[in-house]
């Protein structure tokens, strides 16, 4: 089949409480993580079959993005966001990744966000686009 039609996957306003800081007062209880996720894909076999098999399940991508903020521990916003950003990425149907992170009210009532795009295409490192090895496992990387 001819693969030639592109689109987005989105999941926005997804909120997990989980461990995430530089400052020591961060690392002690979890506090809100918002999360939004937009998965460039190409959805031709899916629109083609109907069949859930053919495309990437909202569901799992919920779940993805809930055990890397809820299980793993990062001292800064964008290591928590690559992280997710790799894990979707591994999934050889997507084209590209766009993770937003925000910690809302932190500062004063501002709620400071970090953006991370990853662009996927044959022959390309995750690890030279994001900066390191990806993450084998929940809890395997972050602070001590």
């Amino acid at each position: 089949m001819n693969s030639d039609l592109p689109g987005w996957i989105r999941i926005n306003g997804m909120r997990f409480w989980g461990v995430h800081g530089a400052a020591p007062s961060e690392r002690h209880r979890p506090q809100p993580i918002d999360v939004d996720l937009e998965v460039g894909v190409d959805h031709a076999r899916a629109a083609a079959s109907d069949r859930l098999a053919d495309t990437i399940d909202y569901d799992a991508l919920f779940r993805l993005c809930e055990r890397v903020v809820t299980k793993e521990s990062h001292a800064l916003l964008e290591r928590l966001a690559a992280g997710i950003a790799r894990e979707v990425a591994a999934n050889p149907s997507v084209r590209c990744v766009i993770v937003r992170v925000r910690k809302p009210r932190l500062l004063e009532g501002a709620t400071p966000e970090i953006e991370v795009r990853l662009r996927t295409t044959a022959g390309r490192s995750l690890e030279a686009e994001l900066g390191g090895p990806p993450p084998h496992g929940a809890g395997s990387e972050g602070r001590s």
